[in-house]
């Protein structure tokens, strides 16, 4: 049989594969090797070839001589790694590393890759393997870094790579000493300990309900982010400024200090991805890869600036408040998690992800670097958590400050709680403080109502005399009145029911959801309905409980008024807000998510305004006669629909939700209004 040529190898591979082994042999050697290069560059993943391959190189490796057998041993090493890289099973990764530590298969190296002998002689180990290049681990000095062979003529690939230690190869305090780039392969100090993306995925999202964990995970958190901020602040605001511009997960190492106590955050692979400049890898790399790479970047690296930097960071920070380093498409449920569970972090996040570079972080004062103002505004984000999150009372405490018939005195605390974290930021406290005083005027004014509920129903009962004590008797001998509370305990018990149901409804409704909410510097109207709702539904509720308790509905009738005139005048000022935050920013989210909320809020509006309505109707019912079951409607409005309905729902679970959009909503309308002053 004639001598086939490395081209014929290839057609025998298609045709005959069980002739493979045999004309391997009769191959020259030029042929044999051009055989594995193109291999190489196909990537096969036949087991049976690739073992029919390094057997045939074993057996004529004594004629054949190392170049061969090495180029066979690199074609399975090759294999192993993208099975590890796939598996993450260790059996591969101990293959790869067998057939790595051939001294063939050095060999190999040193002439297709040029790597010098001396960085060779010691073992070797496959350590990671990412899109365009295999990691190997020199024992536990250096990594070795080289490009698959299938990108090694990828002229863009090869100049970035035997660049790199001229552009970053110094940057020995947060990034890895570079001693050798080339055209197909770098050699860096080797920096132990977890990537940040292994160390999310191992501590997961923050458990509230374990308050020690939770406190040293938010503080690993903060220290993780600082001194990334300190890193960043170093790179651009250098002699040279200088941007990592791919910023992700994967390529932020937390190296343990000598006495493995604690950690120093280290930056590596410095540079634009290939993924995106080359349109390479699988859609679900891609997909990691745009997400924490800023939009600008995407197209053209040319466009790099610090700002660039800052996206990435943004993103970063999500991935760790959530605990979830995603993709793109999970970006927008993150971003909701973010402001129902933790609202101190959302506005922040969200002005360093604004896809338009120059619209980010509108908040920062001209007089302050991008730097100053996030180490700034980052102190008071990790201020507010902890002190509403982190410090408030647990346990039975909980229980107690919680229980429906003693308002939300949980909701006070934590105002006061934060107010006093960040007394130091003058802006900040003064508009905490102003919240706190409108979240303490309605537990006042509901702990007004139990206290009132609780002497008129004792009268009524007969267990007091309440024209006897001394405040109601200054009331009564000032007003004149003979009887502050007239007719029987049937007539009256009704209507304090329902009194007493409203009152925990509503200073449940207002510091659940509205305490927080502010919309200040977007529309004083919806401010002042939203301020106005902490106390005014104490006048009708004290009206029937003081003054006509048979009153119910219509009192009822106007306390519910009052809430769904906040409820549209919140719904018109939050869809104006998603109106500007549409036309004037782009985060890199649908914002459908917001557009379904609206029109949940609209129902929800539009179901008390229904309830209003309803209640003065069963009042005309009620006083024309038309209805005569009086204790029956008591009865249903205070136990299914208030406490059934309105308190377990629309109070309870629904708030966060509400809340958090309106909040979303109200300070990105504030973000987009900034923008256009600066403009």
């Amino acid at each position: 049989m004639a001598k086939s040529k490395g081209t014929n190898l290839f057609d025998i591979l298609d045709r005959q594969p069980a002739e493979l082994p045999q004309q391997l042999r009769l191959a020259g050697q030029k042929e044999r090797i051009e055989f594995i290069e193109g291999l190489l560059r196909t990537e096969p993943t036949d087991n049976s070839l690739l073992t029919q391959i390094e057997s045939t190189a074993l057996d004529i490796s004594d004629a054949a001589g190392d170049e061969f057998l090495g180029a066979a041993f690199f074609l399975l090493f090759s294999h192993f790694s993208e099975r590890f890289n796939e598996t993450g099973e260790d059996s591969y990764q101990l293959e790869a590393t067998l057939r790595l530590n051939k001294s063939s298969t050095k060999k190999f190296l040193t002439k297709k890759y040029h790597i010098p002998e001396s960085y060779l002689q010691d073992s070797l180990m496959l350590y990671k393997v990412g899109t365009t290049s295999i990691i190997i681990k020199i024992e536990e000095k250096y990594i070795l870094k080289i490009l698959k062979y299938r990108y090694r003529d990828n002229p863009r690939i090869r100049s970035a790579t035997k660049g790199y230690k001229d552009k970053f190869g110094d940057l020995i305090n947060f990034a890895p000493n570079v001693h050798l780039s080339s055209d197909f392969f770098m050699i860096m100090d080797f920096i132990p300990g977890k990537t940040l993306r292994e160390d999310i995925e191992n501590a997961g999202q923050l458990n509230l309900k374990k308050i020690d964990d939770a406190s040293n995970h938010i503080s690993r958190i903060e220290k993780i982010i600082t001194q990334l901020l300190e890193i960043l602040h170093n790179l651009h605001e250098g002699d040279v400024s200088i941007v990592h511009m791919d910023l992700n997960p994967d390529n932020v190492i937390l190296r343990p200090t000598v006495d493995q106590k604690d950690f120093n955050v280290v930056l590596i692979d410095f540079g634009y991805n290939y993924i995106l400049q080359e349109k390479i890898g699988t859609t679900s790399q891609i997909l990691t890869a745009q997400t924490s790479v800023a939009p600008e970047l995407r197209d053209s690296p040319a466009k790099a600036t610090g700002r660039a930097d800052l996206y990435s960071f943004g993103m970063l920070f999500l991935f760790m408040i959530t605990g979830k380093a995603g993709q793109l498409p999970d970006v927008d449920s993150q971003l909701d998690r973010i402001w129902q569970e933790y609202p101190e972090f959302g506005g922040l996040i969200e002005s360093m992800i604004e896809a338009e570079p120059n619209n980010r972080l509108p908040e920062r004062l001209y007089t302050e670097t991008d730097y100053e103002f996030l180490s700034r505004r980052l102190t008071s984000a990790f201020d507010l958590f902890r002190a509403s999150k982190l410090e408030a009372p647990h346990g039975w405490r909980k229980a107690l400050a919680n229980l429906p018939i003693s308002g939300q005195y949980q909701k006070v605390f934590s105002l006061a709680r934060q107010y006093k974290a960040v007394q130091d930021k003058p802006a900040l406290a003064l508009e905490i403080r102003r919240l706190l005083r409108y979240s303490i005027i309605a537990q006042f004014a509901h702990t007004v109502i139990l206290a009132a509920a609780f002497f008129y129903l004792s009268d009524d009962f007969g267990l007091s005399d309440i024209n006897q004590r001394f405040l109601f008797k200054r009331v009564r001998e000032f007003l004149g009145i003979i009887d502050l509370s007239p007719g029987t305990w049937r007539e009256n018990i009704w209507g304090r029911i329902v009194g007493i149901t409203f009152s925990i409804v509503a200073v449940r409704y207002y510091q659940n959801i509205h305490s927080s909410v502010s919309a200040r510097g977007i529309s004083r109207w919806t401010e002042f309905w939203l301020r106005f709702n902490s106390f005014c539904f104490a006048f009708p509720i004290l009206w029937l409980m003081l003054i006509k308790p048979s009153h119910w509905p219509f009192c009822a009738f106007i306390g519910v008024l009052f809430v769904a005139i906040n409820n549209y005048s919140t719904l018109a000022t939050a869809k104006s807000s998603l109106q500007r935050v549409m036309n004037s920013l782009k985060l890199p989210i649908s914002l459908s998510r917001l557009e379904e909320f609206l029109k949940l809020y609209d129902s929800y509006s539009l179901n008390s305004a229904i309830y209003s309505g309803t209640l003065l109707i069963a009042g005309l019912a009620l006083v024309t006669g038309f209805a005569q079951d009086d204790e029956l409607y008591a009865l249903m409005v205070s136990f299914v629909i208030n406490l059934g309905v309105m308190y377990i729902t629309a109070c309870t679970t629904k708030a966060p939700t509400i809340r958090g959009n309106l909040m979303r909503l109200y300070e990105g309308c504030l973000r987009s209004k900034l923008i256009q002053l600066k403009k």
